[in-house]
């Protein structure tokens, strides 16, 4: 963990960034530990995700739980299906039983669905701004959250927002500033190779701000500044910030050594935002 005297900082990854095939959670979450990684996401991986494991920060459920055959893949997101029903994900009462661990250890429950923010049954859960959420108004979704911090920023999922709705991604993060919990989902949007190809120079003592056009992080940048007014108002109980690392792995996951590099490469590159950002 890294912060300031008055802000403690704690960097996640999510599990499918880091898999790597062939390999089990446990293996490939000490490689991650090893770059510098406080914690992670998970999800019910097939690669021996229990719900038991240590340093879980919080967790996803499976991206479409409908999605059990192959005839129930849909076109428009084929191979992202493809992946969740040959690959990744574990089926029905395998998925349940590392969600209940979860439930059970009362791990912090992330979940894209408005039904989660409103009904009082659901504990310990966090509900992440994303294309979903756009079947209410954000004064709908401010009613709903009361004076509660509980909503989740996702840089990937303000940008799909922002396209689906027609409003700048800005100005929802302002709207809803004093509901949003002390969790900041960072993923690129472009292609992940684009990516750190585009940042490579993000610390350098002669910056180059190409990647200052990266709508990702212009997100990102604005997400920080308002959560450090957060912290500075004391809307939160705690003096903790923790950042969850999302990436598109490509297929980075065939080969352990690249694997570990890229995961070290995204922890490198978020650092040096955050230190510009929030900590300086």
């Amino acid at each position: 963990m890294e912060g300031n005297m008055e802000t403690t900082i704690e960097y996640g990854v999510s599990d499918i960034s880091i898999m790597q095939i062939g390999r089990s959670a446990n293996d490939t979450r000490k490689d991650a530990k090893r770059v510098g990684y406080d914690g992670f996401q998970a999800l019910p991986l097939k690669n021996g995700i229990t719900g038991l494991e240590e340093d879980t920060i919080c967790y996803e459920d499976v991206w479409r739980p409908e999605l059990q055959h192959f005839w129930q893949i849909d076109a428009s997101r084929a191979f992202d299906d493809i992946l969740q029903l040959f690959l990744l994900f574990k089926k029905e009462k395998a998925a349940q039983m590392v969600v209940d661990n979860h439930t059970r250890r009362r791990i912090t429950h992330i979940s894209h669905e408005f039904i989660d923010l409103v009904q009082d049954e659901y504990e310990n859960t966090l509900v992440e701004i994303s294309p979903n959420l756009s079947v209410v108004s954000l004064e709908v979704l401010k009613d709903a959250c009361e004076s509660r911090q509980i909503l989740v920023a996702d840089t990937r999922h303000l940008i799909d927002y922002e396209k689906l709705e027609q409003v700048k991604a800005e100005d929802v993060v302002y709207e809803l500033r004093r509901n949003f919990a002390p969790v900041i989902h960072f993923q690129p949007v472009i292609d992940i190779d684009e990516f750190i190809r585009k940042t490579t120079n993000i610390d350098s003592v002669h910056e180059n701000y190409d990647w200052a056009s990266l709508r990702e992080i212009q997100i990102f940048r604005h997400l920080l500044q308002i959560m450090k007014i957060n912290f500075e108002e004391g809307i939160y109980g705690e003096s903790k910030l923790t950042i969850i690392i999302e990436y598109n792995p490509k297929f980075n996951f065939l080969s352990r050594r690249k694997s570990i590099l890229l995961a070290s490469n995204m922890l490198h590159r978020t650092k040096a935002l955050v230190y510009r950002y929030f900590e300086s």
